[in-house]
């Protein structure tokens, strides 16, 4: 059974968002990120020094609501996962290194919004980022380019098609469609996932509503589900590449993970249980094949040797044929 993702809840007041996140659990997501977005990274005061309590940037837990009341509103629900997300609307290059600070990239998932071109390749080419968010509500300030398209391909960053900013206003939707279809063609579907950037429950919408949206947008109909579900997989990987990076690495036993970095073993089993299906599958037909081939040899080895014996008595009834012959002429 496939996981639906959704990768933008903004926060609000921990009761809403609580009721948010069991809305998501309901309607079938077993991953959502809460998101804290900062209009601009000028925005953010800078980290006091006196005070070592004070956190310009929220921590990443603090994000999260507490484990005690997910569980209690999620009563009968199946695991529900949480993650950590930071965005933020990026217009001068100045900020972009800014992004770069150990306190971003602490986050599960870091985001960009670029409101020029220059930015928009410079995020593609170099930040290190996870998501790069297209505003389709509104016309594009800049044209997509495929060039850039494909530089973001192959560094693994994603696209992001927000969709309940138009659920929200109904003057935005006539540029959703359309800015969306343009972007979904010159990424020809791939990299693409779609979160609902909802602020409250009833923004939300089922995975198979999102999927349908997403056939709306020109995706096929395995894209639009992979919109929800694999490239969401494939983006959380991305994202632990891009936190590992210059850092240490430490060995513990599987019964002492914690129950957040459980998921990452049984994923690992379940890749590897499907490999060695596939592996056994393969030698299993390998075998098959040379049975096969081996079967028919023999058959076209006995064939041969019976031919040739033929072969050899048809001669040997000509030659006594012709000894016959001279035999009653030396008579004659």
């Amino acid at each position: 059974m496939a996981n639906f993702m959704d990768f933008n809840v903004q926060i609000s007041e921990k009761q809403h968002l609580a009721k948010t996140l069991a809305m998501a659990a309901k309607l079938g997501y077993s991953v959502a990120a809460v998101n804290h977005c900062a209009p601009s990274i000028d925005s953010i005061v800078k980290k006091k020094k006196k005070d070592k309590d004070y956190h310009a940037i929220p921590l990443p837990e603090t994000l999260k609501v507490d484990a005690e009341t997910l569980k209690n509103i999620m009563a009968g629900t199946k695991k529900f996962r949480q993650l950590s997300r930071f965005s933020t609307i990026m217009e001068d290059v100045a900020q972009l290194q800014k992004l770069n600070t150990p306190e971003i990239q602490a986050f599960d998932l870091v985001a960009v919004q670029p409101l020029t071109e220059k930015i928009f390749h410079v995020a593609v080419s170099s930040l290190k980022i996870d998501i790069i968010t297209v505003d389709v509500t509104q016309k594009l300030p800049y044209p997509i380019k495929r060039p850039l398209i494909n530089v973001a391909l192959e560094r693994g960053i994603y696209f992001e098609i927000q969709y309940s900013p138009a659920i929200r206003d109904s003057t935005s939707r006539k540029y959703m469609i359309a800015n969306a279809q343009t972007l979904i063609r010159v990424c020809k579907g791939k990299n693409v996932i779609i979160s609902s950037g909802c602020l409250k429950a009833m923004d939300l919408r089922g995975p198979h509503d999102v999927a349908n949206l997403g056939l709306l947008f020109g995706m096929s109909q395995e894209q639009a589900k992979a919109a929800i579900t694999t490239n969401c997989q494939s983006l959380l990987l991305h994202s632990e590449s891009r936190k590992i990076t210059k850092s240490t690495v430490g060995v513990v036993h599987k019964t002492k993970l914690e129950e957040k970095d459980k998921w990452i073993i049984e994923q690992n089993s379940a890749n590897s249980k499907n490999k060695s299906e596939s592996r056994l599958t393969d030698s299993e037909s390998r075998k098959t094949d040379n049975d096969n081939s081996k079967s028919v040899k023999r058959v076209l080895d006995g064939r041969q040797s019976d031919d040739i014996i033929e072969v050899k008595k048809f001669k040997l009834d000509v030659k006594c044929m012709e000894a016959n012959d001279i035999k009653s002429d030396v008579i004659k």
